[in-house]
């Protein structure tokens, strides 16, 4: 049988008191626990978010880029401007210069840190006239290209060349968005042996894709669209992997094509061509 008694007034002021006491540190200590695990459940969320944006951005700047690129060439007999290695882009001819026109390179060869004062001088460059905002030569994910002021580099196998001879531009790069840019220039030849020197100088390359937009970065070809890749599906640096992808003539993305001959875009009186300037034709 069921007491039909009710709670004493003693009784209910107390639950009351107990009501109004509001939460015990258990539950507060609780409280926080949940929302310090949400926090680290949505940051990495939210970062990613963050970094799409961001790599955006730098998709619309290569976009712009690449229209600089065709503008320029439909008005210079089709032909694109030079990469512009930091040996020769004190001339108006390459797509971008550096240093107010000394031939220095902005990052160090080996670890590609910064080199403290040195800047990109793309107003000089030969595309600059069609771009007309220095902002769009920097990736805003990239706080060393900001410093340098670039951010991208052309690929050294359509330096100079008329466009013509790309048989398939919507696989060819024309530009990408390096890890580590120390002249505008992408050396897509990368076959020597690491630490090899050619007139003092080391003529193994360290230039890879940056990883800064979720771990890769974007790609622009010669038809002029953009395409985001992750290094771990198409790395492009000195690993054997890197190396082989640069070298490629066949498929997409790639840097060569058959008709530009067996070392790149063109060939001097010297033997020399526009991806290994310094280097003898063998």
């Amino acid at each position: 049988m069921k007491s039909t008694m009710s709670p004493t007034p003693a009784v209910l002021q107390q639950s009351r008191a107990r009501r109004a006491g509001g939460f015990t540190v258990v539950e507060m200590l609780i409280v926080v626990a949940i929302i310090g695990i949400l926090g680290a459940l949505l940051f990495p969320v939210f970062a990613r978010a963050r970094e799409g944006g961001r790599s955006r951005a730098c998709l619309s700047n290569m976009k712009q880029l690449g229209l600089a690129f065709q503008q320029y060439s439909d008005d210079n007999g089709r032909r694109y401007p030079y990469a512009g290695s930091f040996f020769t882009w004190g001339s108006g001819a390459s797509w971008v210069t550096g240093n107010n026109g000394t031939g220095n390179e902005l990052a160090d060869l080996g670890s590609g840190a910064y080199i403290e004062g040195r800047t990109a001088n793309v107003e000089n460059g030969a595309i600059y006239s069609y771009v007309k905002s220095s902002q769009v030569y920097m990736c805003p994910s990239n706080s060393d290209g900001q410093k340098k002021r670039l951010s991208y580099s052309m690929n050294c196998a359509i330096s100079g060349i008329n466009n013509v001879r790309i048989r398939e531009a919507s696989a060819i790069v024309l530009l990408i968005d390096e890890d580590k840019a120390n002249d505008g220039y992408f050396f897509a030849v990368d076959d020597v042996p690491a630490g090899s020197k050619v007139n003092n100088v080391v003529t193994d390359s360290t230039d890879a894709l940056t990883q800064l937009h979720n771990g890769g970065g974007n790609l622009l070809f010669c038809d002029g669209h953009v395409k985001p890749f992750l290094n771990k599906t198409f790395p492009i640096d000195g690993t054997p992997a890197g190396k082989a992808n640069k070298w490629r003539q066949t498929g997409s993305p790639r840097f060569h094509d058959a008709a530009f001959g067996k070392w790149g875009s063109y060939q001097n009186a010297a033997g020399q061509d526009s991806c290994n300037a310094i280097r003898r034709d063998p």
